[in-house]
């Protein structure tokens, strides 16, 4: 495989929102990276953490990180994907390492994918331990970007001024590159853009430092493994946008 890919697509995971339960393996290989298979794609980002609060998408050890059961859930999209997951976990399968398994046999480059802050929830969150034990690590009204855009409407984003809260994240991409044989990691700034901190100017300097603290441990992962682990984080399309989202 190139090391440096020409083509990256990227697949948002929210194929085990809309896919009816039972799934076969096969059948999520091929929603995961197989129609991408044989095409001009060289790179695969495909994300593995769930919308709103990022639980993963896999078996996790991460402390809080694991999505809570429910009885009853609010929406059918919630129930596909955990009915979905929890099926194939219970036969023993783990789908994403024959995806990642896949993508590579065909000379396709696999690269975990995360939301950097999402503030999806409702119809498509599976809630964790994490989120449901620390309501006060939410922005809510300290958002910088709520108070001007949507004045009154509590912001759902974590505060990553919190340390806990960035190092519960680093735990979770750590994992993730430890746990599969990925070719890199791409954090995507893009959902939600600029919700992280209750002041984004004082939060710059925070979150430049973090991305360097991302970095060091995917370097440490790829070294202890004797392969790279990359790291990108995916953008809007200005410099002027970037940085009035915090990005310096």
């Amino acid at each position: 495989m190139g090391s440096q890919p020409r083509f990256f697509s990227n697949n948002d995971g929210s194929f085990l929102l809309y896919c009816s339960p039972p799934m076969t393996v096969d059948d999520f290989v091929y929603e995961a990276v197989g129609r991408y298979l044989g095409t001009q794609v060289d790179a695969i980002v495909c994300h593995m953490f769930g919308f709103g609060c990022a639980t993963p998408l896999f078996p996790t050890e991460v402390p809080e990180a694991r999505g809570l059961d429910f009885e009853q859930v609010d929406h059918v999209s919630q129930w596909r994907q955990q009915q979905i997951l929890k099926g194939l976990w219970a036969e023993g399968q783990d789908p994403w390492k024959q995806a990642v398994e896949a993508a590579h046999a065909a000379g396709t480059q696999y690269w975990a994918g995360m939301r950097f802050n999402d503030l999806h929830a409702g119809s498509f969150e599976w809630k964790n331990e994490f989120s449901a034990n620390h309501p006060d690590y939410k922005l809510g009204d300290q958002c910088a970007l709520h108070k001007d855009h949507r004045p009154g409407v509590p912001c759902k984003g974590l505060n990553f001024s919190i340390p806990e809260v960035r190092a519960h994240r680093l735990a979770l991409v750590a994992e993730v590159c430890t746990r599969y044989d990925v070719d890199g990691f791409e954090w995507d700034f893009t959902r939600h853009a600029g919700h992280h901190f209750p002041d984004i100017e004082a939060g710059r300097p925070v979150l430049t430092d973090y991305m360097r603290e991302v970095r060091k441990v995917l370097r440490d992962i790829g070294e202890k493994r004797g392969r790279p682990v990359e790291f990108c984080i995916r953008v809007p399309g200005s410099p002027k946008r970037c940085r009035e989202i915090g990005l310096d």
